[in-house]
């Protein structure tokens, strides 16, 4: 589906109303998969190289503000969760070592 989704633009009246297609593949972008997240952008990338300067500013500029957000929310918990995790890691070691 993602990949298709690209070269829906004539299914829906052309690039006048591209940016309907951008909901569904903003959804698709946060598959699991790696391969739909990879089909996803390309299909993204093609219609926002189709787009009117106007549309693009309207419509894809603020999806991909919402992207980054998401990113970067997502690499904060990360490194949040990292953090934990080598300090829960240092601990079960040193009590593992400390019992023999």
């Amino acid at each position: 589906m993602a990949d298709e989704l690209g070269g829906f633009i004539p299914y829906v009246r052309g690039v006048e109303h591209a940016h309907v297609l951008l909901r569904p593949l903003e959804t698709l972008c946060i598959v699991e998969e790696t391969v739909v997240r990879e089909k996803t952008l390309e299909s993204l990338c093609s219609i926002g190289a189709q787009m009117k300067e106007s549309d693009v500013i309207d419509w894809f500029i603020p999806l991909v503000k919402v992207s980054i957000r998401v990113l970067c929310i997502s690499l904060s918990f990360f490194s949040v969760s990292l953090s934990l995790s080598s300090s829960l890691l240092g601990f079960q070691h040193s009590t593992h070592f400390s019992r023999t």
